[in-house]
């Protein structure tokens, strides 16, 4: 089941389904359209809706920041794998050096043995007794010795270059087997993570259910009792409904995301300046957006969207507005290209370019970098022309 944008943000998301029933008291019925005990169990159901409306949404609200957690656990597995692999290209690399060295030393010993072979001890007794005075005997007795040194030392060589070998060969073992158990943990993450969103969509549905049961119960009542019951569902909308902060305090100023750029269900994390090391070493520039493959990425503001696709970020777009411009990668597909509306569909989650796990890769370049940013858990702020976009995403996803 797909969902547009704004029809469920997670902070408010009780008090979106609370409100509407507010906006439905001014399509009620006059008073006397029905009778005083058909008003009373009307009003007593929407009771019991609005309650379980609110209780739906603690739960969804709970399930998302489970679905953050292991969105974050995904994260950290994806860097710790991402470093392994690195790690053991460069032994694969060391490892195929050293094999060629070792080879060219091992051929150099094999040709001064062979040669000391075919020349025999009494060949450097007669060169040192065919001396014909104590001056040459010293510079023959000089050869000799350099040629059992150099001899000595090409072996000396090839066993340390055996021994580095056997070392980076049992390292490579290490880190293939440390390769397999972190593909088998994110495996095991990415799996948990679906499943709750599976069960966030699940919640979804029964919320909007509710919300149109509660519109239904709501004509029924009549006038006299509208303001009563305004008054208990804005007290409830204000129990449901926590401030958007962010770690290190609230963001000041006016979002300009305006809607969260991946549907529902969805988990992400801070992840933003963490270490990265596809196409090279760098800081994770964006915040990745993990949802099931298909979820439909939304224009987060009015603008104009191109085709970003690069060898990273496998099918990307960027979307530039009057205040910068946003980039989503590894989708699956492109919906549309040129001018859009916030709220339209411009992509779906997919995971094509570096990466296994269906996310979008989520980047806001502003025209302005602002002072004194809330930095990540990495320490970071801003990357290159982009800012941390997690107290912003906090506010509208």
């Amino acid at each position: 089941m797909a969902y547009r944008n704004g029809l469920v943000r997670r902070p408010a998301l009780a008090a979106a389904a609370l409100s509407m029933l507010l906006a439905l008291m001014a399509a009620i019925l006059p008073a006397g359209a029905a009778s005083k005990d058909d008003v009373e169990d009307a009003k007593a159901r929407v009771d019991r809706l609005a309650s379980g409306i609110g209780s739906a949404s603690d739960r969804l609200a709970a399930l998302e920041a489970n679905a953050e957690r292991l969105a974050g656990e995904i994260f950290e597995a994806e860097n710790g794998l991402a470093a392994a692999e690195a790690e053991l290209a460069a032994i694969n690399e060391d490892l195929s050096a050293a094999s060629r060295r070792l080879d060219r030393l091992q051929g150099r010993l094999n040709d001064q043995a062979a040669t000391q072979y075919m020349q025999g001890a009494a060949r450097s007794v007669d060169l040192l007794l065919g001396s014909e005075s104590f001056n040459e005997f010293s510079d023959r007795l000089e050869y000799v010795n350099a040629v059992s040194q150099q001899t000595a030392d090409l072996t000396s060589g090839v066993q340390k270059l055996r021994s580095e070998l056997e070392w980076r060969q049992e390292r490579q073992i290490q880190l293939r087997d440390r390769q397999r158990l972190l593909v088998g943990q994110l495996e095991d993450k990415q799996e948990q993570l679906f499943d709750q969103l599976a069960d966030q969509e699940a919640l979804i549905e029964e919320i909007v259910k509710k919300k149109a049961d509660a519109a239904d119960e709501a004509r029924s009542l009549g006038r006299e009792y509208q303001k009563q019951l305004r008054q208990q569902l804005a007290e409830q909308e204000h129990q449901h409904t926590p401030p958007a902060t962010v770690a290190g305090g609230s963001v000041s100023g006016a979002n300009p995301l305006l809607v969260c750029p991946v549907g529902q269900p969805r988990g992400y994390s801070d992840g933003f300046g963490a270490p990265r090391y596809g196409g090279g070493y760098h800081p994770h520039g964006g915040v990745d957006i993990i949802a099931p493959q298909g979820t439909p990425i939304y224009a987060t503001f009015p603008g104009t969207v191109r085709d970003a696709s690069n060898g990273l970020g496998g099918i990307s777009v960027t979307v530039t507005g009057s205040h910068g411009w946003t980039y989503n990668a590894h989708l699956v597909s492109i919906a549309r290209l040129g001018s859009v509306n916030t709220g339209d569909v411009i992509g779906y989650v997919g995971a094509t370019g570096d990466t296994s796990t269906p996310h979008n890769h989520f980047e806001w370049h502003p025209n302005v970098i602002p002072g004194n940013w809330p930095e990540s858990a990495y320490g970071y702020s801003v990357a290159g022309s982009a800012i941390n976009p997690y107290p912003l995403l906090t506010q509208v996803c």
